[in-house]
């Protein structure tokens, strides 16, 4: 026993049962001496021996939190084993129903994930019994942890209640710049191991106001790297010189919220003795080596999602900082009352936001950092009424770049990839950008601005039913750079009148496809106004805004084309006025990508206009309206009722494989002509219309079909596995074909197919549909459909009643 443990064992058994806790000592206010009682956590050695041991821990003297860690390292792993809880609810010692109880047991077990063999290994914590169950030959592998991969020492998980808290009563005031003291209480809950690859890890508690903050290895208390710790104020200044030329608040890498000059940020007017102010962002040229710094922006002029990336003007200099599979921004909130106090979220006063992110594509990774922190403050409408004006005007910057960082930028679409350092930023003249406007549309321009944010939306413009005074198109504006590059970065504004251009082609342009089936996809996004013009619930609103945000898929450098439609709405209608407007990057170029059967066209795919699609499917149906007239009235002033009745009963001339005609049978075949206009006439009568028999064409998702849907049984296309809306939607058709010896359709040839939701594939297998009355809706997916599968089936079928 001495060789297991050297704490004082309750009884050498595994409790993995209720009924074996000592309830009656548990529930005892003084403990009994007769009974060896723990003052610490137990640690134990398997040193191949097997055993059971069960051990009661005085929780005045050892935290409840730390009743789950020992010296065996973790018990939690992200991808293997798992704690696992139960409760057992007790009134007068008897179990009960939860609400009926006196008292509660709480169950935690865990299977150690590295013990040797599996599951002979395990621990049950009762609260404040611990009982553990050692198999024969069991051991507990030296496991590396964190950041330490190559030590050998194995990982000990420090105590909950031993890492720093932060004392949720200190208050702070603005003393320094770099000096503001924070301090949050830790609470009782058992904190789950760590996970390994996280740099900084938050873990709130739901019992109060507790924060557990775990400091970057690769940082020191103050944000610092070890790196640049050595470094003096005037060599780090002299290297932040070369590489930005913007107005220095501080050289250090502010990463906790101690060291934030929020007084600083919450200012209406911060004058330049306090603080030196950026009024853009800052420009940074990577040059090697390694400078931490922070800077402050005045942010009323500049919107706040540009500070997601580092450029504003150039887009040369450091990219984009999230990507779609690799590093992604993270976001806390820390919120205070009005004491300056860390309180709950609902009883702050205002609100600090940290957004960290890592450079995706920094070589080394992980070698060039960068926090924002903002300061919101608390509006009561902000919940309910979604407050635009809720940020202070002034954001901390700050960076982390270690020494012989490189950012590199993706330049092809090969499956090959392939890099390249970017170049020195250079300045960007104003008659350069014009210049080079000029050459890439001819549209008149609105503003030289990417209008990607509500707050920056012309809401009075586009209210203007006429004699508007801004540049106006007549057309989809057009943009030329399919066969070269751009030399700057532009941004373009256009006001398009809808009056002629229509709503449905909008979204059509020289660029061609913009969606893509397993890429690229439009994101449609609706802010919502009363008549005041002030942001409102769905339920209260008068106007609609709307935000269709595009990324083209075939841009080079990929996500370097931009597009924005922004249309506003009544319950009426549109107005007569929309805006598109555009971000294109420097040395940026679209694609020409070959589209459909045009395998070996060079030329970029152009969609067609869904208008002018519309108006010739509109035509064709009044043309053959017309002809059907024409056919019935000469049909029958010609023949006699006779013949009339023989041509009307006439077998199809369509045949099924392997049947012989048989002879005997009077009339005249009708021609393929004829029977396409006998399949559009409606009849009481059964089976008399070729292929159709009253089976309606019904609207189903793509994913609810469990009958492995390959390809479209007309167009021939597959369908995509990952389908978005509104390509998740197809049609559902049971086809029947004429069968000549039984003169009715053929039942053993009923087949089901399914086909796109569009109206060219419906037509070009399935002629006889002229009606919208052949789409049926189910009610349960009525009720899935949304309001982009409602926009495209109005547009594809006219459905005005969905």
């Amino acid at each position: 026993m001495q060789q297991l443990t050297n704490a004082p064992v309750y009884k050498q058994i595994f409790i993995n049962s209720v009924r074996d806790i000592p309830l009656d000592f548990l529930l005892q206010n003084s403990p009994d001496e007769s009974i060896p009682v723990c003052d610490f956590i137990p640690s134990l050695n398997p040193c191949g021996l097997a055993a059971t041991l069960s051990f009661i821990v005085d929780t005045n003297r050892v935290p409840v939190c730390d009743l789950s860690s020992d010296n065996l390292g973790q018990w939690n792993t992200k991808d293997g084993q798992r704690m696992s809880v139960r409760k057992f609810y007790y009134k007068e010692k008897l179990k009960c129903a939860e609400g009926e109880h006196d008292f509660c047991v709480i169950r935690r077990k865990y299977t150690h994930p590295h013990c040797v063999p599996p599951n002979s290994v395990r621990k049950v914590i009762w609260y404040a019994v611990i009982s553990y169950f050692i198999d024969s030959d069991a051991q507990v592998p030296i496991i590396p942890h964190g950041n330490s991969k190559k030590n050998d020492k194995g990982y000990v998980r420090t105590r909950p209640s031993e890492i720093r808290k932060r004392l949720s009563k200190s208050k702070y005031k603005y003393s320094e710049i770099n000096s503001y003291p924070l301090e949050v209480a830790i609470s009782d809950a058992d904190v789950d191991v760590i996970d390994e690859g996280e740099e900084g890890i938050a873990c709130s508690s739901d019992e109060g106001n507790s924060d557990i903050i775990v400091v970057d290895p690769l940082e020191d208390s103050n944000g610092n790297s070890y790196s640049d710790i050595n470094i003096s104020d005037e060599e780090m200044i002299k290297r932040i010189a070369e590489i930005t030329t913007a107005p220095l608040f501080s050289c250090k890498y502010i990463n906790a919220i101690g060291q934030v000059p929020i007084e600083l940020l919450r200012r209406s007017d911060l004058s330049a003795d306090l603080a030196p102010v950026n009024y853009s962002v800052p420009q940074i040229q990577i040059t090697g080596k390694g400078v931490c710094m922070s800077f402050i922006v005045e942010c009323s002029q500049i919107p706040i999602p540009e500070f997601r990336r580092v450029i504003y003007i150039d887009a040369k200099i450091l990219g984009s900082w999230n990507t779609k599979c690799g590093k992604r921004v993270s976001v806390y909130k820390f919120f205070f009352n009005k004491s300056k106090m860390k309180c709950l979220e609902g009883e702050h006063e205002y609100c600090v936001l940290r957004k960290k992110y890592v450079h995706p594509f920094a070589n080394p990774p992980n070698s060039v950092r960068k926090v924002i922190w903002l300061v919101r403050r608390f509006d009561k409408t902000y919940y309910r009424f979604l407050s635009l004006n809720r940020f202070y005007e002034y954001v901390l910057i700050t960076y982390r770049i270690q020494d012989d960082a490189v950012v590199e930028r993706h330049i092809s679409k090969s499956p090959h990839r392939t890099y390249q350092p970017l170049p020195p930023m250079e300045p960007v003249d104003e008659e350069v950008i014009t210049s080079e406007i000029m050459r890439i549309t001819q549209s008149p321009v609105y503003l030289k601005r990417f209008i990607n944010n509500i707050q920056e939306f012309p809401f009075q413009l586009l209210l203007t039913p006429w004699n508007l005074d801004e540049p106006v198109c007549y057309s989809v504006p057009h943009i030329d750079i399919l066969r070269e590059p751009t030399k700057v970065a532009v941004q373009l504004s256009f006001i398009i009148d809808t009056s002629k251009v229509a709503v449905s082609d909008l979204s059509t342009d020289n660029l061609g496809q913009w969606n893509t089936s397993h890429g690229r996809r439009m994101t449609l996004r609706k802010f919502f106004f009363n008549r005041e013009k002030r942001r409102c619930l769905r339920e209260d609103h008068y106007y609609v805004v709307t935000r269709k945000t595009y990324v083209h898929p075939n841009s080079i450098p990929d996500g370097a084309v931009r597009k924005i439609i922004w249309q506003l709405s009544t319950d009426r209608g549109f107005t007569r006025y929309a805006l598109i407007t555009f971000d294109i990057g420097a040395e940026t170029v679209v694609e020409a990508i070959p589209h459909g059967n045009s395998k070996t066209n060079t030329e970029v795919y152009v969609r067609r206009e869904p208008s002018l699609t519309i108006n010739e499917r509109r035509a064709q149906r009044r043309i053959e309206r017309t002809r059907q007239l024409s056919f019935y009235f000469l049909l029958y002033l010609s023949t006699s009722p006779s013949s009339k009745r023989s041509r009307l009963t006439a077998p199809s001339s369509i045949t099924l494989y392997g049947e012989e005609f048989i002879e005997g049978m009077d009339g005249t075949y009708l021609t393929h002509e004829d029977l396409m206009i006998r399949m559009a006439q409606s009849s009481s009568r059964r089976y008399t219309r070729p292929y159709h028999n009253d089976e309606p064409f019904n609207l189903v998702f793509l994913m609810d079909q469990n009958v492995g849907l390959i390809q479209c049984a007309s167009c021939g296309v597959d369908f995509s596995r990952h389908a978005h809306p509104p390509e998740d939607i197809v049609l559902e058709h049971i086809e029947r074909f004429w069968n000549q010896r039984t003169g009715c359709f053929s039942l053993q040839q009923m087949q089901k197919r399914y086909i796109h939701a569009r109206l060219e594939c419906v037509l070009s297998r399935y002629e006889y549909f002229t009606t919208v009355d052949f789409l049926s809706i189910s009610p349960d997916v009525r009720m899935r459909l949304t309001d982009a599968h409602q926009q495209y089936l109005s547009v594809e079928f006219g459905c005005s009643y969905i």
